[in-house]
């Protein structure tokens, strides 16, 4: 199995640097543990990894998640599986610790035809998600438990002074990998806590179809895109969504994927700056896939214009997972360069 995570694009000190690694690499290898023991289903892999994610107190996701001007936990998440496109999301979620799963269920709902022949919904918000959550009981938790200590200082500090400390954004998993049919499928995930001290029932783009992940295989290749940043500006740009159908076109035309990507992150940049004179934040990891006769060739882009990325990533010829803070050259300038690398998996 290829597997990715991100812990968000944003400004990730140094002193965090060891412990966000950490868990990210903890990620990855309870993803690829799990896929050695069931290998058949990759949508269960990425919400494993994320799961982990959500846990951690160091992102802004699940447990630990940015407060509401309420003093609330809201959440949202969303996942996306490649061969047949099957999509949940969930958003504005409390009382949860780990929305990705509820996402995840909703999928599965989304799968099964309905008795009344009706719609089966892809994404369900605030109460309405609530209500399904509670089909899991497992997964509900007293609200104040998501509640850290570091979580309501940040909320004390930005609302009696408005310190400028940007905390994480939404974390996220992709993963390649082949089922007991031979065939490679894939899947995309994203889950947030939103924006600090937003407006309760606010929904970003972690739980919006197109804008915080995706994925898609046809015609021998794969693309799964996990995003992170500015929710408000990733939604109008619906930004996994274009940055993935430029990669594929690309792929199809043997272009260049690093220009077609500057391409789609630099119209979101100055898209962004119309609206916003401050940085635009965005991030995205990005996972691709080539079948070539018995062969498959597998590559994850990383691209970002916040000041750091931290990812990890594992791959089946790799003995073990690699983590690292990727940090932009430049990362105060007004009118920032995107971050853009590429990584082949083995």
């Amino acid at each position: 199995m290829f597997i990715a995570v991100h812990g968000g694009a944003g400004n990730l000190s140094q002193k965090s640097d060891k412990e966000v690694r950490k868990i990210l690499r903890t990620a990855c290898q309870c993803a690829q543990a799990e896929n050695d023991t069931s290998p058949r289903d990759v949508i269960q892999h990425v919400e494993t990894a994320i799961k982990v994610l959500e846990d951690a107190d160091v992102f802004n996701a699940g447990y630990g998640s940015n407060l509401t001007l309420s003093q609330t936990v809201e959440c949202d998440a969303s996942i996306m599986s490649a061969r047949l496109q099957d999509f949940g999301a969930v958003g504005s979620l409390a009382s949860v610790r780990n929305p990705i799963r509820v996402a995840r269920e909703l999928l599965g709902v989304n799968r099964v035809p309905d008795s009344l022949g009706r719609i089966q919904p892809m994404l369900l918000v605030g109460q309405g998600a609530q209500d399904f959550a509670q089909r899991f009981p497992d997964t509900i938790v007293p609200p104040e438990s998501l509640i850290t200590p570091k979580a309501r200082e940040l909320w004390l500090r930005w609302t009696n002074d408005g310190n400028d400390e940007v905390m994480q954004d939404t974390v996220g998993a992709i993963a390649f990998g082949k089922g007991d049919d031979g065939l490679l499928d894939g899947a995309a995930g994203v889950s947030s806590g939103g924006l600090l001290l937003k407006y309760p029932g606010r929904v970003g783009e972690a739980a919006i179809y197109g804008a915080g992940c995706w994925a898609d295989m046809q015609n021998g290749i794969g693309i799964l895109c996990s995003i992170s940043g500015a929710g408000e500006y990733i939604m109008r740009a619906a930004l996994a969504k274009s940055a993935s159908e430029a990669v594929s076109k690309a792929l199809q035309f043997d272009e260049d994927i690093h220009d077609a990507l500057e391409q789609v992150f630099t119209s979101f940049c100055n898209n962004t700056k119309r609206r916003d004179p401050r940085r635009p934040n965005a991030g995205a990891i990005i996972m691709t896939s080539v079948e070539k006769e018995d062969d498959v060739q597998v590559r994850l882009w990383v691209v970002f214009t916040a000041a750091s990325m931290s990812i990890a990533y594992k791959s089946p010829g790799m003995p073990k997972v690699k983590s690292e803070v990727l940090r932009h050259p430049n990362p105060t300038a007004s009118d920032p360069s995107i971050y853009i690398t590429a990584i082949t998996l083995e």
